[in-house]
């Protein structure tokens, strides 16, 4: 029987072209942390990349208001969104890396600095 691994565990073992010299903010697939008990983003990039101080949500799977919260309350899915950017960035990032194009999607509905694993995997250098 074999593990259940995220796509985030699966890009990290390729290389990566990161934004540099940005100063990134991890924003982690919230079930990879909470079900997979997957190791932070942080953790895992922190020899390949210029990381920005740790926001309030950061380690706590916090939620960037994807799934199905845009279908229920498309207001309060904005405010969650917009929270969390604040929460990441205020910690001195210059741009989100999220391990999720969910958070992507909605993160870049309310701001542009955004960008997800999955396409700068799919960067050729």
């Amino acid at each position: 029987r074999g593990s259940v691994r995220s796509l985030t565990s699966v890009l990290l073992r390729q290389a990566l072209t990161l934004p540099e010299p940005e100063r990134l903010a991890p924003s982690d697939a919230c079930f990879s942390l909470r079900y997979l008990q997957e190791v932070p983003l942080r953790t895992q990039l922190a020899k390949h990349a210029t990381l920005a101080s740790g926001g309030v949500l950061e380690g706590q799977a916090g939620c960037c208001g994807g799934l199905l919260l845009p279908f229920f309350d498309a207001s309060l899915a904005n405010r969650v969104a917009t929270l969390y950017a604040e929460d990441l960035l205020g910690a001195g990032a210059t741009r989100i890396l999220t391990a999720s194009p969910t958070c992507k999607r909605r993160l870049r509905s309310v701001c542009t600095s955004v960008d997800d694993l999955f396409t700068l995997s799919c960067v050729k250098t």
